[in-house]
């Protein structure tokens, strides 16, 4: 029987915000089975898989929208960016919510069904919500909660540090060694008033 890499020793809300999308799925999958209750739990698994892609595992929302079936290997527990990255140790608390998105034969196939920058967005931010957390979470909050847990608790090498975090920069490795300042996170895009013709954030 195969054993899964146990989730990393994260700040408490973060933990609960993975906990709660996991317990969430788990209370869906038993619902009876209608048309309404099967599509609630498919969004409820792929809600619970997207977060912790973002979560346990550091993904940007770019690279969870440009996930392929080919980069997850759930066999050996593991996970790729960019389709060409090295694999890293997938850290999940919700086998079965990875499970329910495989598709073989489809490798070239989306991971997650597709979805939009602001809803990877507001689904990361509902979570954070529900876990309790008084400011609004979003993908680089919880990396830079991720990468500073990685290089000061685990004291992981620059390498390794930025290989996990998909970042190649010395100084970016270095700013994650720095406790995140609320003032540098960008507000969530329900807050967020755009000027014409500016891009959305990579994260």
């Amino acid at each position: 029987m195969p054993t899964y890499p146990p989730p990393l020793r994260l700040p408490q809300p973060l933990v609960d915000v993975a906990g709660i999308a996991s317990r969430r799925a788990m209370t869906d999958a038993k619902i009876p089975g209608n048309s309404g209750s099967i599509i609630k739990r498919s969004r409820t698994l792929r809600d619970a898989a997207l977060i912790e892609g973002i979560v346990l595992n550091g993904l940007r929302i770019c690279e969870v929208m440009a996930l392929r079936q080919a980069d997850v290997d759930l066999k050996g527990m593991r996970i790729r960016r960019n389709g060409q990255a090295p694999w890293l140790t997938l850290r999940t608390r919700q086998i079965e919510a990875w499970k329910s998105l495989v598709q073989p034969r489809q490798k070239r196939t989306p991971f997650f069904p597709p979805l939009s920058r602001v809803s990877i967005w507001r689904i990361l931010r509902a979570a954070g919500e529900q876990a309790g957390l008084k400011i609004p979470l979003n993908s680089r909050r919880a990396r830079r909660v991720l990468g500073f847990t990685l290089g000061r608790r685990h004291d992981l090498p620059a390498r390794t540090l930025g290989a996990a975090l998909g970042v190649h920069d010395p100084r970016s490795v270095a700013r994650y060694l720095k406790p995140a300042k609320l003032g540098e996170l960008p507000p969530s895009p329900k807050l967020r008033r755009r000027m014409p013709g500016q891009s959305e954030s990579s994260d």
